[in-house]
C-alpha cells in the first residue's frame, strides 16, 4: 500500500484496511463540498488569488489523484485546469510569483516523477516544463519560497535508491543544484516553512528510511545551518508545518512518530525556541496531511492525512492559539 512510503520502512506491522473519516455536515444539514478524503496531497497558498490551493494525493482505496481545489477560508471549490499532471501523491508544491504555483515530483502508477509543472490558478492552466537539468525523481521532498529573491528551495525526498539529500533552487525557468558546507543529510518527509519576511527557510525532522529525526536546520539563501532551539518536538516525519501568526513564526502539527504512531501534538517555533502548545481542541492524530498558511485570513490550514487506519477529509485552521474545524 503506497501511502506508507517512504515511512513504511520504519513500520513492519501489517497494514489494516483504511477507513474513510465521515465528512462533517453544514449548518443546513447537507454535506459540505470538500475534497474527498486523501493523504499525500500537495498544498500551498496563492498570494495573487488569496486562496489555499490543493492538488492530488492518494485516496483510501490506493487510487492516485490529480484533482485541484481552492479554499477561500469558508469553503472548498473544485477547479478544472486544463492538461493537469498525471495522478500522484507526495508531490511538493509552492507558490513563487506571477500567480504561478510550482509542482515537482511525487509518486504515481508510473513510479517516481521528476517533472516540473506550473499552474496559473487565475487562468486555470497547467504547463509542463521541458528541462535538461532537474532534481532526481522523488516524492516527499520539502519545498518553500525564499521571498527575498523569489526562488524556491527544494530539499531531500525519497527516490528509487532511498532518501535524498540534495539542495535545489527554482528561479522560475530552471533548476540549480547547490552545495553547502553542512546540510541536514539524506531524508524525506521533513517539515519546511519560511520565517515571516522570508529571510530564512526552516526545516525540521524527517526520516532517512532507517531512523526518524528531530533536528532543526535553517537555509539563509547561501548555506544550511543547524539550529539548537531548546527542547524540540519528538522525532517524526510527514508532519504539517507552516507559517503562523506572531508571536510564533511557525506551527507544527502531528506526524509519523516512533514505532509507527500517529502524533497529534502542536508546537510553535518563535523565534528560535520550540514550545509545545496545548489547545482546547485539535485535529485527531495523523500524518501525511497538506498544510499552508492563509496570509489573507492569517490562519494555518491543514487538510486530510491518515493515522494508519483512517484516511481523513477534514479541514482545520490554526489561528495562533487554537485549532478549529472548518469543513
Amino acid at each position: 500500500m503506497h501511502r506508507l512510503r517512504p515511512w513504511f520502512v520504519l513500520w513492519l506491522a501489517a497494514c489494516v484496511a483504511p477507513v474513510l473519516a465521515p465528512l462533517p455536515a453544514s449548518g443546513r444539514g447537507q454535506p459540505n463540498v470538500t475534497p474527498p478524503p486523501r493523504t499525500g496531497a500537495a498544498m500551498t497558498y496563492d498570494i495573487v488569488q488569496q486562496r489555499v490551493v490543493l492538488f492530488g494525493g492518494e485516496d483510501a482505496a490506493g487510487n492516485f489523484l490529480n484533482d485541484a481545489w481552492v479554499w477561500d477560508g469558508v469553503s472548498w471549490t473544485q477547479q478544472h485546469p486544463t492538461h493537469p499532471p498525471e495522478p500522484r501523491a507526495n508531490a511538493v508544491m509552492a507558490f513563487r510569483d506571477l500567480d504561478e504555483v510550482v509542482l515537482f515530483g511525487g509518486f504515481g502508477n508510473q513510479g517516481y516523477f521528476n517533472d516540473t509543472w506550473t499552474w496559473n490558478v487565475g487562468s486555470g492552466t497547467w504547463r509542463k516544463w521541458t528541462l535538461a537539468t532537474h532534481p532526481p525523481a522523488s516524492e516527499s521532498g520539502s519545498m518553500a519560497l525564499l521571498s527575498n529573491d523569489r526562488t524556491l528551495l527544494l530539499f531531500g525526498g525519497y527516490g528509487r535508491n532511498g532518501a535524498l539529500g540534495g539542495t535545489w533552487t527554482w528561479d522560475g525557468a530552471s533548476w540549480t543544484h547547490l552545495t553547502s558546507p553542512s546540510s541536514p543529510g539524506r531524508r524525506s518527509g521533513s517539515g519546511i516553512a519560511p520565517t515571516p519576511g522570508g529571510g530564512l527557510i526552516v526545516l525540521f525532522g524527517g526520516s532517512d528510511g532507517a531512523q526518524l529525526f528531530n533536528d532543526t536546520w535553517a537555509w539563509d539563501g547561501i548555506a544550511w545551518g543547524k539550529r539548537v532551539p531548546g527542547s524540540p518536538p519528538s522525532s517524526r516525519s510527514a508532519m504539517a508545518m507552516a507559517q503562523s501568526l506572531p508571536p510564533s513564526n511557525i506551527v507544527l502539527f502531528g506526524g509519523y512518530g516512533t514505532g509507527g504512531s500517529a502524533l497529534g501534538d502542536t508546537w510553535t517555533l518563535s523565534p528560535a525556541t520550540w514550545t509545545q502548545q496545548f489547545p482546547a481542541t485539535a485535529p485527531p492524530p495523523r500524518w501525511g496531511m497538506g498544510a499552508a498558511y492563509d496570509r489573507a485570513r492569517q490562519e494555518t490550514v491543514i487538510f486530510g492525512g491518515w493515522d494508519g487506519t483512517t484516511v481523513f477529509g477534514d479541514t482545520w485552521v490554526w489561528d495562533g492559539s487554537t485549532w478549529t474545524q472548518r469543513a
